[in-house]
């Protein structure tokens, strides 16, 4: 049996993945982020079923991406709930109530760029 003088020396290899996955969570959180934003509708109002108009942009603005922690991103809103304020309005609209019917914008965008984010993650681009 032949000699080799390989060695296994997995730390460079371990880093070298989790910066190609650390990027395609990023291309993927800023292309969905993106796709949100430009799905909401104008002029109010928007119909049921339909993206959420946009009214004073305040939500529109708050749709945004973080890094909770490593290897997670979290797409969103920076609304943050006050009381009876409307940083709830971001959930009635997606999810509905009793007397509004929903605006998805959230679920709607995931279902509609499932493969194009599956590249994202993969690393092949758009």
């Amino acid at each position: 049996m032949a000699k080799s003088d390989f060695k296994w020396k997995p730390k460079p290899l371990i880093k070298r993945v989790k910066k190609l996955q650390a990027s395609g969570l990023n291309k993927a959180a800023g292309f969905l982020t993106a796709d949100i934003k430009k799905s909401f509708v104008s002029p109010a109002p928007s119909r049921a079923g339909q993206a959420p108009a946009v009214d004073t942009g305040t939500m529109k603005r708050s749709i945004t991406w973080d890094v909770p922690r490593k290897g997670i991103r979290r797409v969103g809103t920076t609304l943050q709930p006050e009381g009876n304020n409307l940083a709830s309005y971001p959930m009635y609209l997606e999810l509905g109530t009793k007397s509004i019917a929903p605006r998805p914008w959230l679920r709607v965008a995931l279902a509609r760029n499932k493969r194009t984010l599956a590249r994202l993650l993969a690393g092949k681009g758009i």
